[in-house]
């Protein structure tokens, strides 16, 4: 890719993190693509929960025996075995993921309470990976929580549909600031390398004749074979749920600290979906 592009996405470290529901097979390949597409670094961060890890072998923990129900004990040296075999299983993997793409890679472990952990590993990283799962709010990790750890990053956070795979749609919300422009170049470079046409969001604030000029340089620079654009005019600033409908599934591209994101309902009226959302920094 490296004669593909004029434009630099300012990617260069991913870190993707996983906690005890680690990915599986095909995930860790949509992640190499994802990586080998941006020219990035994939590092692969697995969170021990710390508070788990300290209770094992204590006599009231307790586990269930997901294969015949049973309640055993929780032991100690049990679990730092299955955490051992976890990393090598996600190793081996990814190493033959990152074979195929001649990808560079890692995979470590850290402990400790998810969220701190998570934010004390990251940095240094251009963009933090997160799952984010069907109803948020159900799970109590600081992990599997990403909204709290991706208003508290400093780097640019994809945070993921439960089934990690490459977005069979992609939409971005364009402005004329640097942010949007970030936004639109990372769009057009995952929307150019599926073959996909890129849904682009410009809000009412934006003059739309200069925009459509601008967004169709960046499109031009940003990737020798650029996507199919196509541009819809948003009624309003308060336009959460007209986005909402252009994309019913696929990924989301959008500025971090974009206006839209200001309103305290904002991310309760984007929930209701299984899209993923690349919020740019």
């Amino acid at each position: 890719m490296s004669g593909d592009t004029t434009l630099e996405t300012g990617v260069r470290r991913i870190l993707a993190a996983f906690d005890a529901a680690t990915p599986d097979r095909s995930s860790l390949n949509a992640l190499a693509e994802m990586a080998a597409l941006l020219q990035a670094r994939l590092e692969l961060l697995l969170v021990d929960d710390g508070e788990l890890v300290q209770a094992a072998g204590l006599p009231p923990a307790r586990q269930i025996n997901l294969r015949t129900g049973a309640v055993e004990p929780l032991a100690a040296n049990e679990l730092a075995a299955e955490f051992r075999a976890r990393e090598a299983r996600l190793r081996r993997w990814l190493a033959d993921a990152a074979a195929k793409r001649q990808l560079r890679w890692s995979v470590r472990t850290v402990r400790g309470e998810a969220g701190d952990a998570l934010l004390l590993a990251s940095e240094g990283s251009d963009l933090l990976v997160l799952r984010r799962r069907p109803g948020w709010e159900r799970y109590r990790s600081s992990l599997t929580e990403p909204l709290s750890v991706a208003r508290r990053a400093r780097q640019s956070v994809l945070l993921l549909e439960d089934r990690v795979a490459t977005p069979r749609a992609i939409a971005v919300l364009y402005r004329s600031d640097a942010q949007g422009t970030a936004a639109l170049i990372l769009a057009v470079r995952l929307a150019a390398a599926g073959n996909r046409p890129l849904d682009v969001l410009v809000p009412a604030s934006e003059a739309i004749e200069t925009a459509r000029e601008r967004i169709r340089a960046v499109s031009s620079a940003a990737a020798t074979h650029g996507p199919r654009l196509r541009l819809f005019r948003l009624a309003s600033e308060d336009a959460l749920p007209d986005i909402a409908s252009r994309i019913p599934d696929g990924l989301l591209v959008i500025g971090a600290d974009d206006p839209i994101l200001r309103p305290a309902d904002a991310w309760d009226r984007l929930r209701g979906t299984n899209r993923s959302i690349l919020l740019v920094r």
